[in-house]
């Protein structure tokens, strides 16, 4: 027997669908992929990487922005990591004061849009320090991917859902680590920065990070207190 639905069955159809969508709405592939556990990526080999800190960035044929040359090869999307060859003084046009550029293998990349970093790999500790309730940890590579734990509550990690962007953390940041677990077959640290004073205080939202860090410097490499503050 052939059924035929009327414009009105077809949208009541149609509303029940997009209804059960709002009652999950963080429940997709993004959700799955941000609570794997994450090892640390292959990072270029170069003794300075340079990290796209904005997105739509042009690396150019020549370290100008002069609209008449039409020096754009292509654009670079933000945590993209290019060689670091040098910086040099190039031409800006527009009120950008700066004219420094930075020149890679493929071109020139503004220089106001590239972060330095270097990969620094270190040997994770597997213990939190005897007597403390946690410790401070230094970022030693380009960036670390991390594997969220708890609710998804702050605005930080809703604009990261919203853009399809991972949360990491970035090469200079110093973060209080609270727990090591290895059940994943590599050391992790949890990252929890609550709001007694630690950090930007995203654990006041009930969200906690998890990350493989070999990229951290342990508290007595990298001069950190290992205790409360």
């Amino acid at each position: 027997m052939k059924m035929t639905l009327s414009r009105r069955d077809f949208l009541n159809l149609v509303g029940l669908g997009l209804g059960a969508m709002a009652f999950k709405p963080y429940r997709s592939w993004y959700q799955e992929k941000l609570s794997t556990p994450k090892m640390l990526p292959a990072f270029p080999d170069s003794a300075i990487i340079g990290r796209v800190v904005d997105p739509n960035i042009d690396l150019r044929s020549r370290p100008t922005n002069d609209p008449s040359l039409n020096t754009s090869i292509r654009k670079l999307e933000a945590d993209t990591l290019v060689e670091w060859k040098r910086e040099v003084v190039g031409r800006v046009v527009g009120g950008l004061s700066s004219q420094r550029y930075v020149e890679t293998p493929e071109g020139f990349i503004y220089g106001s849009a590239v972060q330095p970093t270097r990969n620094l790999p270190n040997v994770p500790i597997t213990e939190i320090p005897t007597g403390q309730p946690g410790f401070w940890a230094e970022v030693t590579v380009p960036y670390v991917d991390l594997a969220h734990e708890g609710v998804i509550a702050s605005p930080w990690l809703k604009d990261h859902i919203a853009y399809n962007f991972p949360p990491r953390l970035y090469y200079g940041q110093v973060v209080w680590m609270d727990n090591i677990r290895t059940s994943n077959g590599f050391p992790e640290y949890r990252w929890n920065e609550g709001a007694n004073g630690r950090g930007y205080g995203y654990g006041s939202y009930g969200e906690y990070f998890w990350g493989g860090w070999s990229g951290l410097q342990d508290p007595d490499r990298c001069g950190c207190v290992a205790n409360q503050p």
